[in-house]
């Protein structure tokens, strides 16, 4: 029984010395793992200590009554040597989980300066082309809008995703997440403005042929109804 009960104390000490020697590479293995240092050392240590105070009463009581095997007493000198060695597996683990931790933050720092940079380069972008005004629009001109804007909008979805992953590395380092008052705009902006040129293009391609083209197999109500579009995308920049 007392085997049994070393044993069991040896193999806690074990199962925590190798966790606390993984270094991991992602942000919320490496919180988890400091999480479990706290625990260890707040918690578990207590523990296993009582179990070794149990121990030693249970082997002194032993070596009144028999002489013990050579492999019992090398289980009970681990046992009592593994507080020791779990000290300096503590330490080492705060050590290097800290270091770990100093270059994550920095790493999401740098991360968060660029995505910011990327934001204000993409807005600058979106309001050179809300500002052009061509003298006259052709087709192409129209063609290169809804292709500047359609990039954009693309710009703007990435945006999108590089701040929900900042925003769950921010929440696993218990920090709070960022908000960028900039990017809602921007999506704003864009989704209107894609609209209004995606509509004014496809009513100028489609324009010959519904004004001047064949009348078989034209659908009215669909001419109104894109009519309308086109002037609610027209008139909302000017209502915003």
């Amino acid at each position: 029984m007392n085997r049994t009960w070393n044993r069991s104390i040896c193999n806690q000490f074990d199962e925590m010395a190798t966790r606390l020697g993984e270094i991991p590479d992602e942000t919320k293995e490496l919180v988890d793992l400091q999480r479990y240092l706290k625990a260890s050392m707040m918690e578990t240590m207590p523990g296993l200590m009582r179990r070794i105070s149990t121990a030693t009463q249970r082997i002194l009581f032993l070596l009144d009554c028999t002489i013990l095997p050579t492999e019992d007493i090398q289980l009970n000198t681990r046992v009592f040597q593994w507080p020791k060695d779990m000290a300096s597996v503590f330490e080492l683990a705060k050590t290097r989980t800290g270091h770990r931790r100093d270059q994550v933050e920095e790493d999401l720092r740098a991360r968060i300066d660029m995505f910011e940079a990327f934001l204000k380069r993409t807005d600058r972008e979106l309001e050179a082309f809300m500002k052009k005004d061509p003298p006259v629009l052709t087709m192409d001109e129209m063609r290169s809008a809804v292709s500047t804007i359609d990039r954009l909008q693309e710009k703007a979805r990435e945006a999108t995703e590089q701040l929900a992953e900042i925003n769950r590395e921010e929440v696993f380092l218990d920090w709070d997440p960022s908000r960028y008052q900039l990017l809602e705009q921007m999506l704003e902006r864009v989704g209107l403005f894609s609209a209004l040129w995606h509509v004014a293009l496809q009513f100028h391609e489609r324009y010959e042929r519904w004004f001047n083209g064949p009348l078989i197999g034209m659908n009215n109500s669909s001419k109104k109804k894109r009519g309308k579009n086109l002037l609610s995308c027209h008139d909302s920049p000017h209502r915003s």
